[in-house]
């Protein structure tokens, strides 16, 4: 079962695309993008957790700038493009959208409350910030792109030599 389900936040509604396991309950995976957005690799990472048993769900971190990204990270001027938005985002609305995305994620049909937070470059960071500012049940970082720059000043983590 693959599908798209809106979340509703503190700021307004977005999508996020979301995969389900055959077998219910399940615990939820909320997968972050890169600059590319729901594309088809977030996707099919989606579909692969589904898979392994988790409910899936990738929301839209764009939404504010520009709803329904899906670039390819083969293409040069998507490329580009998704480096745009990355400059761009607002790095504390979305670290908002992504706990209020985990929020109603623990509370869909199926789920059995628990929600781990995965994820890739920019989602990476927001992985990061989310954890650190609001708490989740897990949290997967995978190359988070700035997480050292927000380590050192929100933290005092990070000390250089």
């Amino acid at each position: 079962m693959k599908d798209r389900i809106t979340i509703e936040s503190r700021d307004g509604a977005f999508g996020a695309y979301i995969s389900r396991p055959k077998t219910l309950p399940a615990p939820a995976v909320v997968v972050l993008h890169e600059v590319f957005g729901v594309n088809a690799d977030i996707r099919k990472t989606c579909d692969e957790l589904a898979d392994q048993g988790f409910i899936a769900v990738a929301p839209d971190l764009f939404w504010r700038q520009e709803p329904g990204v899906d670039l390819s990270f083969t293409s040069e001027p998507d490329w580009q493009h998704g480096l745009r938005l990355y400059q761009a985002y607002d790095r504390d609305a979305g670290a908002r959208d992504v706990k209020d995305t985990a929020n109603a994620v623990s509370k869909l049909p199926g789920c059995i409350g628990k929600v781990a937070v995965l994820g890739y470059c920019l989602g990476g960071l927001m992985t990061f910030l989310t954890a650190v500012r609001y708490g989740v049940d897990a949290a997967v970082v995978y190359h988070g792109g700035d997480t050292e720059k927000y380590l050192a000043r929100s933290t005092g983590l990070i000390r250089r030599c």
